[in-house]
């Protein structure tokens, strides 16, 4: 029959685990938006490319300043992603040969209560440093639906410009032939009509 300090050191062992499965998970989301915001950048510089190849296409200005936009909230929701997996969120923890010795002695009871005071200490450390990796992951996934919307705003305004810029004739008109306008020659006189009384 198991002790109660053997249901609270499980106990308190389950939420030590628990906070590691979140950690696991939060930079695992943070991997992902920096893949993508990798590959919406390399989309970008393919979208650039494309326009600006075209001979028959001039670059609306208007537009120049939301595909910057955009390409620089995606490199910064990379950054902050980055962020979530940075290793300074954790401090090690060490047990020295000397204080092996001087808790080698202690009862079965004691050597639970500290090993489990020493899981508390981790755990509300572990909590702490999961809450900040929430908050820069919310912010990274925001940065990158913001960078979305305004990526498809310059999309947008590089369409208007070429759908503006492309006037076209009506399919069936026919243009009419200019009159000529006749032209009299240098030193000719034009006879003038008698006039009648």
């Amino acid at each position: 029959m198991p002790e109660g300090t053997d249901v609270y050191s499980e106990f308190v062992k389950a939420l030590i685990d628990a906070e590691a499965s979140r950690k696991n998970s939060l930079e695992s989301r943070a991997i992902n938006v920096i893949t993508t915001s990798g590959t919406l950048v390399t989309l970008l510089f393919a979208l650039t490319a494309a326009i600006t190849a075209s001979k028959t296409f001039t670059f609306p200005v208007a537009a120049r300043g939301w595909l910057v936009g955009s390409g620089g909230l995606f490199v910064a929701a990379a950054a902050i992603s980055v962020a979530v997996n940075s290793p300074f969120f954790y401090t090690p923890s060490y047990l020295t040969v000397q204080d092996l010795r001087d808790l080698w002695s202690s009862t079965y009871t004691d050597a639970q209560a500290g090993v489990a005071g020493t899981r508390l200490v981790a755990l509300a450390r572990a909590r702490s440093v999961n809450t900040v990796k929430a908050v820069l992951l919310l912010i990274a996934q925001a940065t990158q639906i913001v960078g979305l919307l305004v990526l498809a705003i310059g999309i947008y305004v590089i369409l208007q410009s070429q759908h503006s810029s492309g006037a076209t004739v009506p399919a069936g008109h026919v243009t009419p032939p200019s009159s000529p306008v006749p032209t009299v020659p240098a030193g000719h006189v034009t006879p003038s009509l008698p006039v009648t009384g």
